[in-house]
């Protein structure tokens, strides 16, 4: 990546960004992200990325698998 902005100046963030934000490589975080581990990325036409303000709130809620994630947001919501 030849990019000059750090992860916290980005909105959306690919995989290996991701994985680099949580301190593991990128077939790690492919893996979480099959297994859902993770929270869902986002897909625009072929591009799948990660919305850092969520990866920033899914941490600081403990990490928990997509599908409690998911139900937290929406009773936040």
């Amino acid at each position: 990546m030849t990019t000059t902005a750090t992860t916290t100046e980005l909105i959306a963030v690919d995989a290996a960004e991701a994985a680099a934000m949580f301190s593991c490589c990128e077939r790690s975080w492919r893996t979480l992200d099959t297994e859902g581990k993770v929270p869902s990325p986002v897909r625009l036409n072929r591009s799948v990325r990660w919305i850092v303000a969520d990866l920033n709130a899914w941490a600081a809620a403990g990490c928990p698998d997509r599908l409690s994630w998911e139900r937290r947001r929406k009773e936040t919501a």
